[in-house]
């Protein structure tokens, strides 16, 4: 994907990457517990293209807390939990299809979805900490923080290579 914006992204293609690297380790500072034990990783994508994109590997995590967060709270107020699922899910999909657009702006306004669903997952995720007895997972809602984070960050980039673009022009 990275090489077909090479003809219209001034700069370095992997700057990008460099921008999720720093989110993470970001992350990696403000965490420093070591105590956690890591599951065996889940493979995002069957495309060599995508092995080392941060942003899908870490939409589709999110997604895989997403499910089993789920899977353990039950089916009262099934309508909220369904909407949780939903939107947690979906920076994924979105994120996935972002990597095949077909200009830049189209890029932005794809990860600009994938973002808007980010924030309602947050929003989802809060309502079921409050009202459910299982509804608290300090690392579901920090991985959606993150995700959001990673977007924002893209996003902010890509906007301003935009409009540097347009400058250019």
């Amino acid at each position: 994907m990275m090489e077909e914006f090479e003809a219209f992204i001034p700069g370095d293609c992997a700057d990008w990457l460099a921008i999720c690297d720093s989110v993470v380790r970001e992350d990696g500072e403000a965490s420093q517990d070591t105590s956690v034990v890591q599951e065996p990783q889940a493979s995002y994508s069957g495309s060599p293209l995508y092995r080392d994109n941060l942003l899908l590997k870490e939409t589709f995590e999110l997604s895989l807390w997403t499910i089993r967060f789920v899977n353990q709270l039950g089916c009262e107020r099934a309508w909220l939990i369904d909407q949780f699922e939903r939107s947690a899910c979906s920076p994924g999909a979105n994120s996935k299809e972002a990597q095949n657009a077909e200009s830049l702006k189209d890029f932005v306004h794809k990860l600009k979805i994938a973002l808007k669903e980010a924030d309602e997952a947050e929003y989802w995720y809060y309502l079921i900490a409050a009202t459910q007895e299982k509804g608290a997972d300090e690392d579901l809602i920090a991985r959606i923080q993150r995700v959001i984070r990673i977007l924002n960050k893209i996003i902010g980039t890509s906007k301003q290579r935009l409009k540097e673009r347009k400058n250019i022009k």
